[in-house]
């Protein structure tokens, strides 16, 4: 049977289901669902945009025919030798590497549709052969474009806007500030300054974008920790203060306490240390007690004939961030004359020991013992699975990684 037999066979028997529908199956159609009715729709759609002798005809079949047509009318002018206006039909040798280039084919049918093409001193195709051409090439795109995979078309970058990107930043890094202060203002749509498609990325923002990211590393993570900062209070800012305090370097201490407040700017390791001396009166030395808000961790005997012999009576400790209370206390004062005495120079707190602030202690965590290598893919690992709020995949982790390495070295 004949491509032209089928599709004459196949419009009967499309047309017998439409006789049935509008004869006996009438009432049954008026009170049927919509899908009924839509299928029928789609038959008498398909059965009147049918081309004779292309229905039914198959990929080869449909190429066959183009390529005959064309070899006969179109290589003159457009093939291998001949290049009119940069066009070659003859070099497509199945029917996806034409759907390639459809744009040109499509130009192809328009012109053979209004009768520009061949040239008019060429022979001419008869009617027959232009509407089999154009009907098959027809066909050939109606079922691509039936076939073919969907196209959303493409997706819009996704962006934070400012306050998104700073919340993001200080739960990620660990550093609490506006990075996103300098950004250009964020575009509004519909009221909201968070919708995707408005938040474009212009080169500006990906300057600014840079120079934040620089910015924040700078904050969060310390190439060089400075040394451990020493807070100090000097004898006369020690308290009680009032007016008859002593405004020299030392200050006696023969009964009660000398305090002072000293703030701890995060948790970690101190070393507190109260300078002083105090000369012999009898044969038991002076002894002070250091507490720490209210409550006592250490004991000294204290020596040193004068302020020559000044010495620091220091302990190590670990302390919360915030502010503490030092205080010295005499333990064992006397009513003679003269009083046991402990001359206070100062009061300093040192620390903490490790000066990296807490973004990039907990950052550059890893395990210990670990490689050089495997512990720079596991803090890599860690921070990337945050940051793409997805776990990371080992590719990613690895080119990452290798950038950090082509740093180092």
């Amino acid at each position: 049977m004949t491509g032209t037999e089928r599709c004459i066979e196949e419009r009967t028997v499309l047309l017998r289901a439409a006789g049935g529908v509008r004869g006996g199956c009438a009432e049954g159609l008026r009170t049927g669902t919509d899908g009924v009715r839509q299928s029928f729709g789609l038959l008498l759609v398909g059965l009147l945009t049918c081309p004779t002798a292309v229905w039914a005809a198959g990929a080869g079949e449909r190429f066959a025919r183009v390529e005959a047509f064309v070899s006969k009318h179109c290589v003159e002018c457009h093939g291998g030798k001949a290049k009119k206006a940069d066009i070659v039909l003859n070099a497509y040798h199945n029917e996806p590497a034409m759907l390639e280039d459809r744009q040109v084919w499509q130009k192809a049918m328009e012109m053979v549709e209004e009768g520009e093409m061949p040239p008019h001193k060429r022979p001419q195709p008869t009617e027959a052969e232009s509407r089999a051409f154009l009907d098959t090439l027809g066909a050939m795109f109606d079922e691509a474009d039936r076939t073919a995979r969907p196209d959303p078309g493409r997706v819009t970058i996704r962006r934070l806007n400012r306050s998104e990107y700073n919340n993001t930043i200080r739960d990620l890094v660990g550093v609490d500030f506006q990075p996103a202060e300098d950004f250009p203002s964020d575009d509004i749509g519909n009221g909201f300054d968070n919708i995707g498609d408005v938040l474009s990325i212009s080169p500006v923002l990906m300057e600014r974008y840079l120079a934040a990211a620089d910015s924040i590393m700078a904050r969060a993570i310390l190439v060089d920790p400075p040394k451990p900062p020493i807070h100090r209070t000097s004898a006369r800012n020690l308290e009680p203060g009032g007016r008859n305090v002593p405004q020299g370097r030392f200050r006696p201490l023969t009964s009660g306490r000398l305090s002072t407040g000293l703030r701890a700017s995060q948790e970690g390791d101190y070393v507190l240390r109260v300078r002083a001396y105090a000369p012999r009166v009898d044969e038991e030395a002076p002894r002070i007690g250091v507490s720490i808000d209210g409550k006592e961790i250490r004991q000294f005997d204290v020596s040193g004939d004068d302020e020559k012999q000044v010495q620091p009576y220091e302990m190590k400790l670990v302390l919360e961030p915030g502010e503490h209370r030092f205080a010295v206390t005499l333990l064992n004062a006397t009513d003679d004359n003269p009083k046991r005495t402990v001359f206070v120079e100062s009061i300093s707190l040192e620390g903490p020991a490790d000066t990296r602030p807490p973004s990039q202690r907990r950052l550059l965590a890893c395990t210990s013992g670990l490689s050089k290598a495997r512990q720079t893919r596991e803090v890599l690992s860690r921070f990337a699975s945050q940051a793409y709020r997805r776990p990371a995949t080992s590719d990613e982790v690895e080119r990452l990684a290798q950038l950090a390495e082509r740093v180092q070295a």
